[in-house]
């Protein structure tokens, strides 16, 4: 019960979330709405943010790793 929320990460995201940035949702990517409060809210933010760049630039250097290989 309660109001949940599909954030549409990954698995491995949800993973970065938790051992990073101690935050805790289930792999799925569903989280608690209800437990947010104000501060709690920019905290999640921050530490979404974090995790998607540090994704996104992950990404990239297996790109190049793989288009430096191919050549």
């Amino acid at each position: 019960k309660g109001m949940f929320t599909c954030s549409g990460l990954t698995a491995a995201h949800v993973d970065t979330l938790r051992d990073d940035h101690h935050v805790y949702m289930t792999r799925d990517g569903r989280i608690s709405m209800a437990s947010l409060s104000r501060p709690t809210c920019l905290q999640l933010a921050k530490a979404i943010k974090a995790t998607l760049a540090a994704a996104s630039s992950a990404s990239a250097d297996a790109t190049a790793g793989r288009a430096s290989v191919d050549v």
